[in-house]
């Protein structure tokens, strides 16, 4: 199914995934989710500070790094 829905998209899907590292099965999800969608995984842990994800953020949208 998710391949189906990231073949209708016609965009590109970047994912930003902020949750625990212990997730292995969420994160592989994600990570198959961007490359199919042929853009870019990126993953922070919740527990980091604010600027930690600021960063990831800014990376995901191309403005720095």
């Amino acid at each position: 199914a998710m391949q189906d829905a990231a073949d209708a998209v016609t965009g590109v899907i970047h994912v930003l995934y902020v949750g625990p590292d212990s997730d292995a099965d969420a994160m592989a999800f994600m990570d198959r989710l961007a490359r199919r969608g042929t853009g870019r995984y990126r993953h922070a842990d919740i527990r980091e500070r604010r600027t930690v994800l600021q960063q990831e953020i800014r990376l995901m949208l191309g403005w720095g790094g």
